[in-house]
C-alpha cells in the first residue's frame, strides 16, 4: 500500500512536470525530480507510458509528453503544442533547470505595454525584499531574425521604463542563444535600453 502511494505521488510529480513544460527529455526530467539516474527515471517513464499516461516522440533522445489519461489524473486542460517547436521547448527547458527551477516559473506569457503585447516565452519572479519582487523575462532565441530580437528588445524597454518609474526599480531580461556572434548582438542591442543577461548552449548543457 505504501508503496503504491509512494508511485502515485512520484508520477504526479512527473506528469506535474511535463504539464509546465509541455515536452521534456529522460535527461531533464530526471535533473528536475531527481530519480537517482538517468536509466531509472527511463524506467519510470516507460512503466508511465504502458499506463498510457505519457507518450514520447522519438528522435536522437526520447521527448516525454502528457496523453489525455496523464492531464485528467491531474486535473490538466493544457493543450500541447505542435511537435514543430520542439527544439525552441528543449531550449527553454534547459534555461528553466540552470535557473534553479524557479517555483513562479510560467510558459509563454503575454504583458500589455500601452497599444503593444510582449509574448515573453516564459516569466518568472524571485523575492527582492518581503513586498518586492524581482520580474524576469525569458526569451529563447533558437532561430530568430536578429529583426525581431531587437524589436523585442525595443518593447522590453518601453516596460522597463514603465516599471521602474512605478517601482523604482528595473525588470530584467534572460536571453538563451545559440552562440557567441548571436550573444554579442543582443547584448549590443540592449545596450542602455534595458538590463540583459545573455546565456548560450555551451554556457548551460
Amino acid at each position: 500500500m505504501i508503496q503504491q502511494v509512494k508511485k502515485l505521488e512520484r508520477q504526479e510529480k512527473i506528469l506535474s512536470s511535463l504539464d509546465k513544460l509541455q515536452y521534456a527529455t529522460v535527461k531533464q526530467l530526471n535533473r528536475i525530480q531527481n530519480l537517482s539516474s538517468d536509466r531509472n527515471c527511463y524506467r519510470i517513464l516507460q512503466e508511465m507510458k504502458k499506463e498510457k499516461l505519457v507518450n514520447c516522440i522519438k528522435r536522437e533522445m526520447n521527448i516525454y509528453h502528457l496523453t489525455k489519461e496523464g492531464r485528467d489524473l491531474i486535473g490538466s486542460e493544457k493543450e500541447l503544442p505542435k511537435a514543430r517547436v520542439l527544439d525552441h521547448i528543449l531550449m527553454r527547458n534547459d534555461l528553466y533547470i540552470y535557473l534553479g527551477n524557479p517555483q513562479t516559473w510560467k510558459i509563454e506569457q503575454q504583458v500589455e505595454i500601452g497599444n503593444e503585447i510582449i509574448r515573453a516565452d516564459a516569466f518568472y519572479t524571485k523575492q527582492r525584499s518581503q513586498q518586492l519582487q524581482d520580474h524576469y523575462f525569458i526569451e529563447v532565441d533558437h532561430t530568430n531574425p536578429m529583426s525581431e530580437n531587437r524589436k523585442k528588445i525595443l518593447q522590453y524597454q518601453k516596460l522597463n521604463d514603465a516599471f521602474k518609474r512605478k517601482n523604482g526599480f528595473e525588470i530584467k531580461v534572460i536571453f538563451y542563444t545559440i552562440g557567441e556572434v548571436r550573444r554579442r548582438h543582443l547584448k549590443t542591442f540592449a545596450e542602455g535600453k534595458v538590463p540583459v543577461e545573455v546565456y548560450t548552449i555551451d554556457d548551460i548543457r
